[in-house]
C-alpha cells in the first residue's frame, strides 16, 4: 500500500507540475484550483478503473442523468470540471530531466 501511495503522490506532483509548466494556456475560470490533492487523485484514478468496467460511447455519457446511462458515483465521486482539469494535465514524468539517449533503455 506504501508503494501505491508513492506513486499516487509522485503523480500528484508531476501533474501540478506540468499545469504550472502550461498554466498560459489554460482559462483561469474553468480551472479554479490548479493544484491536485492526492485524495482527489485516488478518486480520479477510482472514476478511471470504474469506467473500465461500464463502457460508455463518450465522456459525457458517464454523467449524463438519461437513464441508460446513469450512475450516480460518477456525478458524486468529482465534479466535471475538475475531473477534466485532471485529464487534461494529468502526467507521468518531468519534462525539465534530460533523458539519456545513447542510454541502453531509451528506445
Amino acid at each position: 500500500m506504501l508503494f501505491l501511495f508513492e506513486i499516487i503522490q509522485l503523480l500528484v506532483e508531476e501533474t501540478n507540475r506540468y499545469f504550472h509548466h502550461n498554466v498560459d494556456t489554460v482559462d483561469v475560470r474553468r480551472s479554479p484550483l490548479p493544484n491536485v490533492t492526492i485524495q482527489e487523485m485516488c478518486l480520479y484514478l477510482d472514476i478511471i478503473v470504474k469506467m473500465g468496467h461500464n463502457q460508455s460511447d463518450t465522456l459525457k455519457d458517464y454523467r449524463s442523468t438519461l437513464e441508460q446511462y446513469f450512475i450516480a458515483s460518477y456525478r458524486n465521486t468529482v465534479k466535471r470540471d475538475r475531473f477534466y482539469h485532471i485529464r487534461r494535465f494529468l502526467h507521468f514524468s518531468d519534462n525539465n530531466k534530460e533523458l539519456d539517449k545513447t542510454d541502453k533503455n531509451y528506445e
